[in-house]
């Protein structure tokens, strides 16, 4: 895996948001995976349980480092 840091700028190189650039906000080394700032946002359903809201929310999910390259 190549070396990735926090507030690493990043382009993608592959998918919805390619050529866009980014920020890495988090790095999960053990599945060579980042998740990036305000970037491949998806829709979660979340489930109401007792003392918090349920509902549809926006996050941002995991992409492969494969699908990104260092700026």
């Amino acid at each position: 895996m190549a070396s990735f840091g926090i507030r690493l700028a990043i382009s993608y190189a592959w998918g919805k948001d390619r050529g866009e650039t980014g920020v890495v906000k988090h790095v999960i080394h053990s599945q060579n995976r980042l998740i990036v700032e305000g970037k491949n946002l998806v829709k979660k359903h979340i489930r109401q349980r007792q003392g918090h809201e349920g509902g549809i929310f926006t996050v941002e999910a995991p992409l492969h480092v494969s699908n990104v390259q260092v700026l």
